[in-house]
């Protein structure tokens, strides 16, 4: 039996995680930005986040095109909330904000002109929402 009045306390490292969590987070949607905003397809010295964000942006970019800017700033978002505490941010509100980025990045596709481009403008994911709704592919160029 415990004594009155006694209470339980959290254990004292464990403050730590959501702010470390938080600026790695932070870090990472800011090599984002970096490699996003001075991406071009053929030059990799031009990169402002270095080989490695020349491949990360053109990875962002294959999957979820013009989304990747719209996700990187998202990200640093919750990262700033995790540093802060506030706002607190539900699993169902960041499910129902990615869950209508996807059909905006799906629209973006359908709505997009066709013309061969270097990435559709919703990428390979809103490329795989929009098929089923028959229109095809947009061609690229070799």
């Amino acid at each position: 039996m415990g004594r009155k009045g006694k209470t339980v306390s959290a254990p004292k490292g464990a403050s730590w995680n959501k702010p470390v969590a938080g600026i790695l987070l932070a870090g990472a949607a800011l090599l984002a930005i970096l490699a996003l905003s001075s991406y071009r397809p053929r030059g990799l010295a031009g990169n402002w986040a270095g080989p490695v964000g020349f491949g990360f942006a053109g990875g962002l970019l294959e999957a979820i095109g013009v989304g990747a800017y719209a996700i990187a700033i998202f990200f640093l978002a919750v990262a700033c909330a995790l540093v802060v505490g506030r706002p607190r941010l539900s699993l169902a509100r960041a499910g129902s904000w990615l869950t209508f980025s996807l059909c905006a990045m799906g629209l973006l596709f359908l709505n997009a002109p066709a013309r061969p481009e270097i990435y559709p403008g919703g990428g390979t994911l809103s490329l795989l929402v929009a098929l089923p709704s028959g229109r095809a592919a947009p061609k690229r160029r070799a």
